[in-house]
């Protein structure tokens, strides 16, 4: 079911990156951001008074090479949150242990075909994408680098393995985003496409609010978008309806 049109004065917006934002590319770096769609997240973010963020993976950094800087970021899967306009807090001993994995997991990836080692600010991912059959291999390699290190979750994703620091997931930090003033009293909405998105959207719908689910998949989520494209249309309708402004931009 197509999720129905956002109300800006009443709702807060809760969106993914990869896959939801941003096609699935065949390497995390190549993920952008269209001109058409960046001015649309723009356009959000200005009528929802602010009351939007982007949940992700990637690290706060990452994202701010990929996002206006206007809008609020939880990277690591919620181990870091920046406002808008500043970086994220930084915590040199868990980005220590994240270089420590990192090179641990080093040595697997250089003698894997097909898996590429993503460094994390907060941790580190193995991808498969090129190399499906490998994901025992990968799940095995990264679950044995994060219990010697200590302090990691383990968890899947769409042709990705991926350790995070414990504690940390996109749920939590909807949960202590949608506490925060700006987005109190707004009603949250979560849409996301993958596994990691999934503790979100029950957090988002334990607070009364709205989870869409981007793509095919098993979900908790009630509404279902077919991919970025869809979610990008269905954002327009939102613009459009907020009757603010002009017309939304053409993706």
């Amino acid at each position: 079911m197509r999720p129905p049109a956002l109300n800006p004065d009443v709702h807060a917006l809760f969106l993914d990156f990869d896959g939801t934002l941003t096609e699935i590319v065949p390497t995390p770096d190549a993920a952008r951001l269209t001109a058409s769609r960046r001015t649309r997240l723009e356009a959000l973010t200005a009528r929802f008074s602010g009351a939007v963020a982007i949940l992700s993976g990637r690290s706060v950094a990452d994202l701010d090479m990929r996002l206006p800087r206007d809008v609020w970021r939880a990277g690591g899967h919620g181990a870091e949150i920046a406002p808008p306009g500043d970086g994220a807090p930084s915590d040199p001993a868990a980005e220590e242990r994240a270089r420590d994995l990192t090179a641990r997991l080093e040595p697997f990836a250089a003698a894997a075909p097909g898996v590429m080692l993503e460094p994390k600010r907060m941790g580190a991912a193995l991808h498969f994408r090129a190399r499906p059959q490998a994901e025992r291999a990968c799940l095995d390699a990264l679950a044995e680098a994060a219990e010697a290190i200590g302090g990691f979750a383990v968890q899947t994703g769409k042709m990705v393995v991926e350790a995070r620091p414990e504690g940390a997931d996109k749920g939590a930090a909807l949960a202590r985003l949608a506490a925060l003033p700006g987005f109190a009293g707004r009603t949250p909405v979560m849409v996301g496409d993958d596994l990691t998105d999934e503790a979100a959207m029950a957090a988002a719908m334990a607070l009364n609010g709205m989870a869409v689910k981007v793509g095919a998949g098993e979900t908790a989520a009630p509404f279902r978008l077919a991919d970025p494209r869809e979610v990008h249309a269905w954002l327009d309708g939102c613009l459009a309806a907020a009757h603010r402004d002009g017309p939304p931009a053409a993706d």
